[in-house]
């Protein structure tokens, strides 16, 4: 939903090498002031890097396929996460031309999922 989204996320993509990238992951404080920026990206120009907070271990590295999509996920369990009840989240991401798939699920510390699709991720178009 638009005017109330569920995260409010910072994504920075670093390239590692010529078919492997890096999408580190950031919250801002006051995450509520960001809602609709994205539809004004010059917005995001006033953030400086002491608004960044790092999510540590929620990375993604996105590794090239044969078919020229990137696919990637966090690793284990080390990306802490609080949200209804979990104990840690993961995020696998497949990115290709006009579509990126993103499957974030949260667990307990006995591994059980607390959040999160079942099934399979979310998919964004590009219009």
């Amino acid at each position: 939903m638009p005017a109330k989204p569920y995260r409010q996320r910072i994504y920075q993509l670093e390239q590692v090498d010529k078919k492997t990238f890096k999408s580190i992951v950031y919250t801002v404080d006051n995450e509520d002031d960001l809602v609709g920026d994205w539809q004004v990206p010059e917005s995001f120009n006033a953030l400086s890097k002491d608004d960044l907070r790092l999510r540590e271990g929620c990375a993604v590295i996105l590794t090239q396929q044969a078919d020229g999509s990137y696919t990637g996920s966090t690793e284990g369990d080390s990306c802490k996460s609080t949200l209804r009840g979990a104990d840690y989240a993961t995020s696998k991401v497949t990115v290709m031309p006009g579509k990126i798939v993103s499957w974030d699920q949260g667990f307990d510390a006995s591994g059980a999922q607390v959040w999160g699709a079942e099934k399979g991720g979310y998919v964004f178009l590009k219009n």
